[in-house]
């Protein structure tokens, strides 16, 4: 008997754990763990340089470059269909490729006269002189 009733209880002890406690409310984020990019010039260094070549991203990094690229099944396919892929970074502090800012007279120091008529503040984005009521 005490077999039995030991049996039953691990029994219904590992049904109560196989349970979810916790249910996921909402919409699961789902996230492709690879990104391929097909059909693309693909500028490797300045002397290599693939034609319709396949880019294979993982997360933030670049997995595999090549003409004979094996793509995953779960992948998500970009067709470039002929662009050109570079590499390169992004430097947001830079000002190579821009003409030179002109700045006016104006720009070095603070507007201290206003053009509106009546009562004004330094700033002209307040306005002072609209009232509420009206």
């Amino acid at each position: 008997m005490r077999l039995i009733f030991t049996l039953l209880a691990l029994g219904f002890l590992g049904l109560s754990y196989a349970q979810k406690h916790h249910p996921q409310n909402g919409v699961a984020e789902s996230k492709a763990e690879f990104h391929a990019f097909i059909n693309a010039r693909i500028i490797v260094s300045p002397t290599e340089e693939i034609s319709n070549g396949t880019l294979l991203v993982k997360g933030d990094k670049i997995a595999e470059v090549g003409s004979k690229v094996k793509i995953p099944k779960s992948a998500i396919i970009h067709d470039l269909n002929g662009s050109t892929i570079l590499p390169s970074f992004i430097e947001q502090y830079s000002d190579i490729g821009l003409p030179e800012n002109k700045r006016g007279p104006w720009e070095w120091r603070p507007q201290l006269e206003s053009e509106k008529n009546g009562a004004y503040y330094w700033n002209e984005s307040i306005h002072p002189e609209v009232e509420a009521v009206d």
